[in-house]
């Protein structure tokens, strides 16, 4: 049986420093701001420094780095706050010392902890026909306006119903901030893998927050959530590492790429004509259809690249 310990430190000794050190650089979810040298920082502005080590049978397998903002003096304080943290490798065991922070900090008269501020960004599942209209509404807007074609509501709702609003094989995340809508994403998934589908960033969501990258943050959610339904590969739907060599999809690599995704070839589609001249009559019609949408989407990418220059200068 595993034996589970945590640890509280106003201070880390020098040996407690080198073991926190060495975690937190040797753990493939660490972040910068659980350096152990932030505490040094909180200090600074004022903040009460509080360390957690959780640790399995004797070795490190937990760090959270905690400021703590006083509220009327140094011994009553309004929030703990744990940066871009805490970090652990084990769900199971983070859970654990998660339970063990929150009663520690229910003793020390701490009024709420909470972890990375995320600009008051709430993202939650699809489960309601009102928040699956809200994606359906801007994802087919985004279609629009990049000229990718559309998106028919008897095509979404039916994959809603069945699929996406009781979030086991699929599902919507969406994304608010003061009730304001900002984008989702949707996903499928396998027995292993789940499949980033659709994507969708509102211009609300530029506008109310310039530096929020709202992408990563949806695609991280989205690994939440295929994790909790036993899968480990995430398909985030094409990735070059050469950014330089991306054109327009330099940026949407960029932030794939803090994922560390791994490159894996596949089986390119395949169409067996059984029926060639049902195939023929149906080649005839998409290329009607594609005739007279081809000056539509030409159109489009004009005034994108007008609208776009007009902006820059």
């Amino acid at each position: 049986m595993v034996e589970r310990t945590i640890e509280f430190d106003n201070f880390l000794s020098v040996e407690a420093r080198r073991a926190w050190d060495a975690y937190w650089a040797a753990s493939p979810h660490s972040a910068p701001r659980q350096n152990a040298c932030y505490g040094d920082v909180e200090g600074a502005q004022n903040h009460r420094v509080v360390y957690v080590t959780g640790k399995k049978d004797g070795e490190v397998a937990f760090i959270g780095l905690y400021g703590l903002s006083p509220l009327f003096s140094r011994n009553i304080y309004s929030e703990a706050v744990c940066l871009r943290g805490p970090v652990f490798d084990d769900i199971a065991f983070g859970k654990w010392c998660l339970a063990e922070v929150l009663a520690f900090f229910s003793k020390e008269r701490i009024g709420q902890v909470r972890l990375a501020d995320r600009l008051g960004i709430e993202i939650i599942e699809a489960t309601k026909i009102e928040q699956a209209e809200e994606f359906f509404i801007n994802i087919k807007k985004m279609y629009k306006k990049k000229a990718l074609g559309n998106i028919a509501r008897d095509d979404f709702f039916p994959v809603f119903d069945h699929v996406l609003k009781n979030g086991q094989v699929g599902v919507v995340l969406n994304a608010y901030s003061d009730s304001v809508y900002l984008g989702g994403l949707y996903l499928t998934r396998d027995g292993h893998t789940v499949y980033a589908y659709q994507l969708v960033v509102t211009d609300q969501a530029n506008e109310k927050h310039r530096t929020l990258r709202l992408a990563p943050a949806l695609f991280f959610h989205g690994m939440r959530w295929g994790r909790e339904h036993g899968c480990n590969v995430m398909d985030l739907e094409g990735y070059s590492a050469d950014i330089k060599g991306a054109g327009q999809l330099a940026l949407v690599y960029l932030y794939k790429q803090g994922f560390r995704p791994s490159e894996v070839k596949s089986l390119g589609q395949y169409a067996a004509v059984v029926r060639p001249m049902i195939q023929m009559v149906d080649k005839i019609g998409r290329k009607s259809v594609a005739s007279v949408q081809k000056p539509r989407r030409a159109l489009a990418r004009l005034k994108a690249f007008f609208k776009k220059k007009r902006i820059i200068g």
